[in-house]
Formats: structure tokens, sequence, C-alpha cells
């Protein structure tokens, strides 16, 4: 009887001796994270509600590229009372911009510069004396926002503009597709 006491001791004391470092090898391992992540992106169409454009500029050198210190501001834009009757309604006006350079870029919200009851869906824009372009592939929908360029070295930097509210009665080309 005297070996079973000492036999249950030196079981006892491995059991002990292996739980220690199961409990010491468990602590010193780290968690774990995957080696790698996927970027999640998202899209989706804007198809409804009101939008609204930020009027805003940018001085440019002559490479089109924006001007090192430059500085741009839209400080206006005047429309002349809209005539004809509504839904084939015209009017022409500017949007004036203060910058350090003849070459700017720009895009403006030309909404708040005509009475309500306008309908932009049907509306066209054309350059009424060539002082800008607008930006690759600008169209008519986007109407009332307008973007583009004005030529280098333009002499003003009142960009002219004619609004038809029926495009079929806009003539000549069109500021957009």
């Amino acid at each position: 009887m005297r070996g079973l006491p000492r036999r249950v001791l030196v079981t006892v004391a491995a059991g002990a001796a292996l739980l220690l470092a199961v409990v010491a090898g468990a602590s010193a391992v780290g968690a774990t994270s995957a080696a790698w992540t996927n970027d999640a992106r998202f899209a989706a169409p804007a198809s409804s509600g009101t939008w609204t454009v930020a009027n805003g500029c940018v001085a440019l050198a002559a490479n089109g590229t924006p001007a090192v210190g430059g500085s741009c501001v839209i400080t206006g834009i005047s429309l002349a009372t809209p005539w004809g009757t509504p839904g084939d309604r015209q009017t022409n006006g500017h949007v004036q911009v203060t910058s350090s350079s003849t070459y700017v870029s720009f895009s403006v919200d030309l909404r708040p510069a005509l009475p309500t009851g306008w309908s932009w869906s049907t509306s066209a824009i054309v350059n009424g004396n060539g002082s800008y372009t607008t930006t690759a592939g600008y169209a008519c929908s986007s109407l009332p926002a307008l973007s583009g360029r004005t030529n280098p070295n333009w002499s003003t930097l009142e960009i002219y503009l004619v609004l038809f509210e029926k495009r079929s009665s806009a003539p000549g080309a069109l500021n957009c597709a």
C-alpha cells in the first residue's frame, strides 16, 4: 500500500506540471488576424432629388494645369429676365470671375439666376461669343449646372452664355449634347 500513494502523488505532480506547461504556452501565443483584407467600394447613380452645384473656379496656367499660387472666385451670375412664352423662353447673361489668370476652369449653378418654373429638362446652352468650352462630355441634362474652361488668354473674365428653354429653338451649335 505504500507504493500506491506515491504513485498517485507522482501522477498528480506530472498532471500539474503538464497543466502549467499548457497554460504558459497558450498565454505566449498572441491573437491571430487575417493576412489580407478586401477593400469595399460602392457606387450608386443619382436618380432623383434636388442637387446643388457649388460655384467655383480654378486659375489655370497656360498649359491647362492649376496655376501655382493662383486665385479664382466666381463673383456673380447675371442673366437677363427671360423673354418668350413659358416652355420656349430664352435669356442671356454673364458669369463674372475674378482671377489671377485669364484662363480658368469653372462650375456654376445657373438655377438661382432664373425664375422658378424654368424647364431644365428641355434646356440647352449656347456659347454666345466663344468665351469658353464646356467640360468634355458635358450634356444638356447637366443643366442647370454648367462647367467648362475659358479659352486661354481670354481678354475678359466675363463668361457670356445664352440659354434656351427649348432645345429646338436654339440656333446653331449647342454647347451640350
